[in-house]
């Protein structure tokens, strides 16, 4: 039997120092007084019990049953009204076995040959051991979510610091993870050195490339991929005016094809651009803001179909792109799955694969977690029914620690590490035959 305190949500709360241990949910195995007379506290149930050891206390929804292991108690401890009763005679029934543990994500996702990834922060890593076990049982890629950025990794013109990305790199390979590389070019997250720099075209051009060879040679083919260029592209792009504005743009005009370019020329791993609100090529869909996390309200048919335009001229020029990455943070009512697909079978078509890299599925209290784990679960199928798409990660994947915050309740495990409705969603797609 098990030991247990009876909680006032169950209408019976005993004096401290009582002991009860619960008989069954079903109350199968005891029998109530046939005029289920109500009581008020513990020593009513002791007066109609008698004390004596079988003596148990049925809650009046008539489906909780407790054996009293001690009747003396004080009056006004209970906060609600139960019955008191007598157990039957014979043994009990075995307690139900316990629930067989989950298959790991990265278990079952090595089956269908893809990585399940997630965003793992060093800090974390190193403090959280709860943090880290569980990334490292349930996920088979990681991404530094900030130690590998410029602002970390590059602090000083002629000095780098490859400390923080080096601890997710070094994770990985301690835990027979894959390391996904981000990023080598980006808008934002930058240093004062280089946003207040002033420079020339010609010194953005050498600051470039000695940073993307750099970075990369230093991780070498520890790296399994690396977002080149993140975010490059104009949230609502028209006619030629696609890149935004950025230290890097317009001052130096091919930014994109020099990084490109430069990185090819140290590293042979995967080359990809990264952006949000790309996923769709159908209208009306839209993603959310990855710094501000509010909807956007430009759908991402444009974007997407600019971003397309881009690597697509990107191949005919000979650049070295090898694929495209979906950051996709989305609310729980997501929808658009067919336009992912249809954007993942167009970029397959130019020869590229597609990485999901960021998602999160922002679902505040008050929503369902199975509408939540209903968009993984259909963006997961989606991944798997397109061979060009060969990693699914999500931007971190505890509510514990996330950007939109742990009130939106946007990844797989909860604030406990505990698997959510998404997790069995994943993993029974991930098994689906």
């Amino acid at each position: 039997m098990l030991a247990f305190a009876l909680a006032p949500a169950l209408g019976f709360a005993p004096a401290p120092g009582h002991s009860y241990e619960q008989l069954t949910t079903t109350c199968q195995n005891a029998t109530p007084i046939s005029s289920k007379l109500s009581v008020k506290s513990v020593a009513d149930c002791q007066a109609k019990c008698d004390g004596a050891a079988s003596c148990v206390a049925v809650d009046t929804d008539g489906y909780s049953c407790y054996l009293k292991s001690h009747c003396e108690g004080t009056a006004g401890a209970c906060k609600g009204s139960f019955w008191c009763g007598y157990r039957q005679s014979g043994p009990l029934p075995p307690p139900p076995p316990p629930p067989a543990p989950l298959v790991p994500l990265r278990e079952a996702a090595k089956k269908r040959g893809v990585h399940i990834g997630a965003a793992g922060n060093q800090g974390y890593i190193t403090n959280d051991a709860a943090y880290a076990k569980t990334l490292a049982e349930q996920y088979s890629l990681v991404t530094a979510e900030n130690g590998c950025k410029w602002e970390s990794i590059h602090p000083g013109r002629d000095r780098y610091d490859f400390g923080p990305c080096d601890v997710v790199s070094g994770f990985a390979q301690q835990h027979g993870m894959a390391f996904r590389g981000h990023n080598l070019c980006w808008g934002e997250q930058n240093p004062g050195w280089l946003t207040s720099g002033s420079f020339s075209a010609a010194e953005l051009r050498g600051i470039l490339e000695n940073h993307t060879q750099t970075v990369a040679a230093h991780y070498g083919d520890g790296a399994i991929a690396w977002d080149v260029v993140n975010e490059a592209v104009s949230d609502s792009p028209e006619g030629s005016a696609v890149l935004k504005p950025t230290v890097w743009y317009p001052a130096l005009s091919d930014y994109v094809d020099v990084a490109f370019r430069s990185t090819r020329q140290a590293y042979a791993g995967l080359l990809f651009y990264n952006d949000y609100n790309i996923a769709s090529s159908s209208a009306g869909a839209t993603e959310l803001h990855p710094r501000t996390g509010e909807e956007l309200t430009m759908g991402s048919q444009r974007k997407s179909d600019a971003v397309y335009t881009m690597v697509k001229g990107m191949k005919a020029r000979g650049v070295p792109i090898d694929g495209v990455g979906f950051q996709l943070h989305v609310q729980h009512t997501y929808g658009a799955f067919d336009g992912v697909a249809e954007n993942m079978a167009r970029l397959a078509a130019l020869g590229l694969q597609v990485h999901i890299t960021e998602l999160d599925v922002k679902c505040p209290y008050g929503c369902s977690l199975d509408q939540q784990a209903a968009v993984y679960r259909q963006l997961l199928r989606v991944c798997l029914a397109q061979p060009a798409c060969t990693n699914f990660e999500s931007w971190g994947f505890t509510d514990k620690y996330t950007w939109v915050g742990s009130s939106n309740r946007p990844l797989p495990f909860d604030e406990k590490m505990q698997a959510k409705p998404a997790v069995l969603a994943m993993l029974a797609e991930l098994q689906a035959k």
